[in-house]
Order: C-alpha cells, then structure tokens, then sequence
C-alpha cells in the first residue's frame, strides 16, 4: 500500500484517531517514487512521503508547522 489514511471513521481509517480536533477523513500520507538527478549526472529514484490535508475542520499540522 502506498497511503494511509488518518481520521475518527473507523471503518476506513487505515490509522484511526480519537482525537477531537481530527475529522472524520482528516489527512492522508502517500508515498511516491521520484526520480532526482545525483552531482555526477546520474538519476537516483527515491520515495519521497507526502502528507495531505483533505480538507479537515481544524487543518493539518507537523508539529507546530501548518500544512
């Protein structure tokens, strides 16, 4: 799998939480793999995460940083 999705419905939820500041679907992390050229002109693939708010009532927040 390369999402998780986070929030209080539990019946879809991949990573449920009680919490009441997170919505019912409150954020998803994706993974995705990238292609980044290296210093020497070669391309390395990484996966890079992602986490998306998707639309919840209080926002999404990475420690005290705002999405």
């Amino acid at each position: 799998m390369s999402h998780y999705l986070f929030g209080r419905e539990r019946r879809i939820a991949d990573i449920p939480t009680d919490h009441p500041s997170c919505s019912k679907q409150h954020a998803v992390l994706q993974y995705r793999l990238v292609e980044k050229e290296q210093p020497d002109g070669m391309m390395s693939k990484q996966v890079r995460p992602y986490l998306m708010d998707l639309g919840s009532t209080n926002g999404t927040f990475i420690n005290v940083s705002f999405l």
